[in-house]
Formats: C-alpha cells, sequence, structure tokens
C-alpha cells in the first residue's frame, strides 16, 4: 500500500522531530511527533475521509523558533492554509480565515510571535508576502499589491524578505522587502535581457473574468490585438490547462508561459487573434471546489466551464463564433481532446500536447489526487480513457508528443491517434512527433519550430482576420 511522507521537521535543539503520511487508499492523514530514542513516534492528529486531495503536498511541517507550536499546511476550511498545533496539548487551532490560499511558510520572528507566509489573499492571480501575528491571525502585506512574489526567504532576525517580485508591465526582479514596512521595496538586481524583452514586449494582456453556469467565477485574461472592436469578427484561440499543480495556475500576473502568453502575443500583433488564457475548474490555488473538480470525472467540469467561455467570448470579446480554437498541454493536452470529443461542435480546431489519454499508463503520485483512487491491480482505469470518446472528433486536430517523455507516456499520443484514423479520422487529425523531445519537446524540435506549426495550423484552420 502506498503511504506518502511529508518532509521530517526538526526543533532547533533537536529533542523532537515531525512528519505527516498520507495513505490515499484508506483516506487517512497522520501527523506524527517523535523524539530520538523512541521505539516510535506519536499520533499527535488524524484525520479520515476527504481531506482535501491536495494537501499532503503542502503540508511541510515546520516548528515556530521556541519550539513550543507545530506549523502545518492543513485544508479545514476549503482553502490550504496554515494550523499551529501545540506541542504540549496537540490542540489544533487555524492560523488565517478567510476564502485564499496560503501554502507556503516561510519562516518566523524568534521570539516566535510572527510568521510570514505568501498568500493569494489580495488577486487569485498574485500571490503577495504577508506578517501574521500568531496570535489575532492580522496579516499584513508586504510587498507591492499586483506582484507576484516567488522564492521567498526570511532573515534569520526576521526583518528583512527577498522575494523574485515583478509582474507582466513590470519583469520580475530580486526584491528587498520590509518586515515592518518601514521602507518601500529595494530592487537588488536589474534584468540582463532588458533591451531583448523590450524588443518582444509588444502587448499586454487584459484580466478578466467570467460566471459559469454554477456561478463560480472564472479567472482568465486576453490578448486584445491593435483596432479590437467588440463588434468584430476574428479568429480566436483558448490556451487551458485545467489540472491540479500544487501551489500554482495560467492566470498568474508575472507568468510568461511561452504558449499562453508569448506566443498568444504573437498571435494577437501578427495576426490579429483574439488570444486568450484561462483557469477552468480543476486548478490548484483556488481552494477545494476547484482542485476538486476532477475527482471521479476528470474533463467534464472544465468542458463546462470551456463552453460557458466560448459563449462569453462569442458576446463581449468581438471573436467569430465559427473560428475559436482550443489548445492545451499535459492535461491540457487532455482535456483539449476531451472537449473535442465530447462537446464536438463547440470549438473549430484543437492542438493537443502530450496529454495522458490513458490514465493507467500515469503516475499513480498525479493520478491518484486527480481522478480518484488507484488500485493498480484493478483495471478500473479504463473509464477515464480518451479511446472510446475519439470517435466523436468533428474538427479539426493537431496532436503533439515528445518520443522520450519520461512523463505522460509517448504511447498515449499513439493509441489516441491509431483509435482517430480507426474511426474514419484520418482527414482529421495530424501528428507531430518530437524524435528526442520529453515531456516539453526540448528534442529536435526547438520552440521556435513548435510555434511555427501551431501558427500554420491555426492560420489554415481559423483563417486571417477577414
Amino acid at each position: 500500500m502506498a503511504v506518502e511522507l511529508s518532509p521530517i521537521a526538526w526543533t532547533k535543539d533537536g529533542s523532537r522531530y515531525a512528519f505527516a503520511t498520507w495513505e490515499r487508499e484508506k483516506e487517512l492523514l497522520r501527523v506524527y511527533l517523535g523524539k530520538p530514542g523512541d521505539a516510535k513516534p506519536e499520533v499527535v492528529l488524524e484525520r479520515r475521509g476527504d481531506v482535501g486531495h491536495e494537501v499532503v503536498n503542502v503540508l511541510e511541517p515546520v516548528f515556530t523558533p521556541d519550539d513550543r507550536t507545530l506549523v502545518l499546511g492543513l485544508d479545514e476550511g476549503g482553502f490550504r492554509q496554515p494550523y499551529a498545533l501545540d506541542v504540549a496539548t496537540h490542540a489544533v487551532r487555524p492560523l488565517l480565515s478567510g476564502d485564499f490560499e496560503s501554502t507556503n511558510v516561510l519562516g518566523f520572528t524568534p521570539d516566535s510571535k510572527t510568521m510570514f507566509v505568501t498568500a493569494n489573499k489580495q488577486d487569485f492571480a498574485s500571490m503577495n508576502v504577508f506578517r501574521v501575528d500568531m496570535a489575532s491571525g492580522a496579516m499584513t502585506a508586504l510587498g507591492e499589491v499586483g506582484d507576484y512574489h516567488r522564492d521567498a526567504v526570511v532573515s534569520y532576525d526576521g526583518h528583512e524578505l527577498a522575494a523574485n517580485a515583478g509582474n507582466w508591465a513590470a519583469r520580475p526582479e530580486l526584491k528587498l522587502l520590509n518586515a515592518d514596512k518601514a521602507a518601500p521595496a529595494r530592487v537588488l538586481t536589474a534584468s540582463n535581457d532588458a533591451a531583448g524583452w523590450a524588443a518582444v514586449d509588444q502587448l499586454h494582456p487584459e484580466r478578466f473574468s467570467y460566471a459559469n453556469r454554477h456561478g463560480d467565477m472564472i479567472q482568465a485574461y486576453v490578448f486584445k490585438p491593435a483596432g479590437w472592436q467588440a463588434s468584430d469578427k476574428r479568429p480566436a484561440v483558448v490556451y487551458t490547462y485545467g489540472g491540479p499543480l500544487n501551489d500554482r495556475h495560467i492566470v498568474e500576473l508575472d507568468s510568461f508561459q511561452q504558449t499562453g502568453y508569448v506566443f498568444a502575443m504573437y498571435m494577437a500583433v501578427k495576426h490579429g487573434y483574439v488570444m486568450v488564457a484561462v483557469d477552468p475548474r480543476g486548478h490548484s490555488n483556488y481552494g477545494r471546489k476547484f482542485s476538486d473538480a476532477n475527482w471521479e470525472n476528470p474533463g467534464a467540469s472544465q468542458a463546462d466551464d470551456l463552453e460557458d467561455l466560448k459563449a462569453y467570448m462569442d458576446a463581449k470579446l468581438g471573436v467569430d463564433p465559427a473560428r475559436v480554437g482550443l489548445t492545451g498541454w499535459s492535461f491540457g493536452g487532455y482535456e483539449t481532446q476531451y472537449t473535442l470529443y465530447n462537446k464536438p461542435d463547440l470549438f473549430a480546431a484543437g492542438i493537443a500536447g502530450a496529454g495522458p489519454t490513458e490514465w493507467e499508463n500515469y503516475n499513480s503520485w498525479y493520478s491518484g489526487r486527480t481522478i480518484g483512487k488507484v488500485d493498480r491491480t484493478k483495471p478500473v482505469l479504463r473509464k477515464y480513457s480518451l479511446l472510446p470518446m475519439a470517435r466523436h472528433l468533428k474538427k479539426p486536430l493537431l496532436l503533439i508528443h515528445g518520443m522520450q517523455d519520461p512523463n505522460v507516456l509517448y504511447q498515449d499520443t499513439v493509441n489516441v491517434y491509431r483509435e482517430l484514423l480507426a474511426s474514419g479520422k484520418d482527414a482529421l487529425v495530424d501528428l507531430y512527433l518530437d524524435p528526442d523531445g520529453v515531456h516539453a519537446l526540448g528534442g529536435t524540435v526547438k520552440p521556435v519550430g513548435l510555434h511555427r506549426k501551431m501558427e500554420a495550423f491555426w492560420l489554415a484552420h481559423l483563417g486571417e482576420v477577414r
């Protein structure tokens, strides 16, 4: 039976240690405290049943400097946040409250009265650094609102923090933050690619959100080309993912993803396309309601959200309803295919990169927290396969995969390609392979070649601006 183990935390004096385990088949979460030399550690917290499928990845227990409190990430109220476990009494209490995610504890002041975390409290698309009063839970933002703070660390004395922080309009830089907000953030580095990026940075996206059929607010951004008007009938492409990403998602204010951002900007500037990136339900960092959306029904929630997005685009984003394409990579490649097979009239064409089409070929760590309990001794995962759905394809589809992919096996794409051919979809499906490529390619196929292929596909099937 598989048991997932958290990192092991030690007190400063080495007198105690702590760790957590998650037994997925039993739905059993346990936190242990132990002392060196003891026969076995003591179970100090136990949760059974639905504790949130992604909790184990962010649990990471850590002791406060006074060794009196163990802080660990839990999902007791629908969002992953730090909780305090009293080492003496084993009592557990929340340290934060609110509908936001805070999965990264950065450190504490030496007196253990203050904690530092990152959280998307102000905006789901950003991650700020916060000072937290351990007694009251009061939070003070230390970074600029609108900056996404990555790789943040706190000094040993608790006076300063450093983080790579920035956004679409101001490229990320290493910044020094004052823990008391006594001074403004100070930039410690200067971009060494400023001139090169300035030549590329031709257009910035606009954030937007829309309500899906259940009333959930779905986050997205759009590149609108020069001269855009709401009454236009432009070709458009949607970039999606829709699967768990631990503490990330696609719509982030400093994410310059090569397809969803840079290539999207290029298509908007060069060809006048409307280019959208979206975070449908299924993503991490939006709370348990979103991250659980795939559970025992992968693809369905995202397809519904994409259908609702398509209706929004048709009404508000100046697109031609008959010329909107869909694309995604990895789980996004799965989702692209799922949507084209199950809602075959919704999008005009699709590009699916490295999608897991048969879940029994995929690793238990990911699939076990994405689609449901995984029992490798029984062929229960076939019900999630895309192969039986493939015969419903009506629109052009480009399948892309690296033949050396150790993550999503190349055979997944070959198998669905075989099924498409057997279903008479020869004229609709095309296959683009990187003989030396891994999950993100990077072999014989270079990024510029990949995106030239994508560009040609979209122009052939969605056309130019009329």
